[in-house]
């Protein structure tokens, strides 16, 4: 008789919230050749899904993440006349996912990939700018399945855009990276 393989293969779907500290750059501003970081706060929802192969202990797999809320940061220099809001509202992210199993209800995971948000900013003037920024998100997390079918995660995660243009009044060559930590919390349910 042959053994049973040792891989096997498993999919998951899921709800995901998260709280956010955005840590914006700014180049070029309040003015051309200046340098200035800001902050921004808040917290999204939404959904997660994906599919593994395990190999245990170890699985590999593919994850999508897709997220809605409010990262709202409010930035202002009152010497320079400066003052400009952003927020993040909508953020998706698909990463490659490694974990390995400590047990059969604890495993701990690491997760890199591609992101984009949708970044909305409007400055004093009342000039905005609306626009996806691309970039990348990495994780780390732990997972604890509470049955064989249902799983709490937590995870901390960092994504960073490149810098890029924003519309500022005055400042044509205005750029920022809106940088953002996340700690997450997911229930999950693997099929």
């Amino acid at each position: 008789m042959v053994p049973p393989p040792s891989q096997s293969y498993g999919c998951y779907a899921g709800v995901l919230g998260e709280v956010v500290v955005s840590h914006p750059s700014f180049n070029n501003v309040p003015v051309a050749g200046a340098y200035m970081e800001d902050y921004a706060l808040g917290g999204r929802g939404g959904g997660i899904g994906g599919c593994d192969i395990i190999f245990a202990p170890s699985y590999f797999g593919v994850e999508v993440t897709a997220v809605y809320g409010k990262v709202q940061g409010n930035s202002s220099i009152p010497t320079f006349g400066f003052a400009f809001t952003q927020n993040v509202p909508f953020e998706s992210a698909i990463r490659l996912r490694y974990g390995y199993m400590l047990d059969q209800q604890f495993s701990v995971y690491v997760a890199g990939g591609a992101s984009v948000g949708y970044m909305t900013t409007k400055d004093i003037a009342g000039v905005t700018d609306n626009s996806y920024r691309w970039g990348a998100q990495v994780g780390v997390g732990v997972e604890y399945r509470v049955t064989p079918d249902w799983g709490l995660r937590t995870e901390y995660a960092y994504t960073w855009p490149p810098m890029a243009s924003v519309n500022i009044s005055g400042l044509p060559q205005a750029r920022i990276s809106p940088t953002e930590h996340l700690v997450r919390l997911a229930i999950v349910r693997h099929f």
